[in-house]
């Protein structure tokens, strides 16, 4: 941009031009900036005591036509008195097409992610995975279907492929919102455990509240149903331990303010440790501060 300036402004306009063109250009974008922690712990079991992460994320949007975002995560679960870290990144595409036929926007979306562990408690050690996804909203905002698809390469040679068909609707004038999301994960290469495909379906309420409100929006979250080796793109992570989710939820509440926002999550998953066949309970809390521009 400054080049063209030059070429084809000359003596005051252009250097009049030029800091004005930065600040339109600067003014197509915007994003924002969140740093996040998790602390928990386990019931149920007799050798893990502690889980806690900490983790960064950079989201930016070119008007409403794409965008991108990149996170970094690590995660340390204390087992046997030992810690054991995984580190993970993700970046993520997208581009909206407007569809003015149907009345709604198409959102193609291609997230990466990609994490290792720092031992060898499982079996697996490091996991990439692709995760391609086509969505539609109407303009109204009172439906959103999506569906998603990811391919997860670990060490030891196997893949494990899923699907995520989604919908959601909102009702209550906008204050609402209701999402489900289907988890088909299929497990049939790996040759260490039984288990060959998992099904669980996963629900979101959402309200946001009046302006002027101390919260803007409260949430529950509800999965019934079991997981292993799951990809989720809305918290940006793989689960890539050896255990199965039995289901689980989680509750919280948002706010923003002049100069960050955030959000508080509490939740309960159930597990089952394929090794000893015993189930056990993983409670967390997370937090979340944010930066919008």
């Amino acid at each position: 941009m400054k080049k063209k300036l030059w070429l084809y402004g000359y003596g005051l306009a252009a250097c009049i031009s030029l800091p004005l063109s930065q600040q339109a250009y600067a003014d197509d974008w915007s994003g924002y900036a969140d740093v996040s922690v998790i602390a928990g712990g386990y019931s149920g079991t007799t050798t893990r005591t502690a889980i806690n992460a900490y983790g960064a994320s950079l989201n930016l949007n070119y008007l409403e036509w794409g965008g991108m975002k990149v996170a970094g995560s690590q995660l340390t679960i204390t087992d046997r008195g030992n810690a054991i870290k995984q580190e993970a990144v993700f970046a993520s595409i997208y581009a909206n097409h407007f569809c003015d036929t149907l009345s709604g926007v198409f959102k193609f979306r291609l997230d990466v992610h990609q994490a290792s562990l720092s031992d060898d408690f499982t079996y697996q050690d490091k996991v990439v995975a692709y995760a391609p996804q086509i969505s539609f909203l109407n303009y109204q905002k009172s439906f959103y279907a999506d569906l998603g698809y990811a391919v997860s390469t670990y060490d030891l040679g196997f893949e494990v492929k899923q699907y995520t068909p989604t919908l959601g609707f909102g009702f209550n004038q906008g204050a609402d919102w209701m999402q489900v999301r289907g988890y088909w994960v299929d497990a049939t290469h790996q040759r260490t455990t039984n288990v060959q495909s998992t099904q669980a379906v996963e629900l979101k309420l959402t309200h946001w509240t009046e302006p002027g409100s101390m919260f803007s929006q409260y949430f529950v979250n509800a999965l019934a149903g079991e997981r292993i080796f799951a990809v989720d793109g809305d918290a940006a992570a793989i689960y890539s331990l050896v255990d199965k989710q039995q289901g689980g939820g989680a509750i919280g509440v948002a706010w923003q303010s002049q100069y960050v926002d955030g959000m508080v999550m509490l939740s309960v998953d159930q597990y089952l440790n394929q090794a000893t066949n015993a189930t056990y309970i993983n409670s967390l809390v997370y937090i979340s501060m944010s930066k919008s521009w």
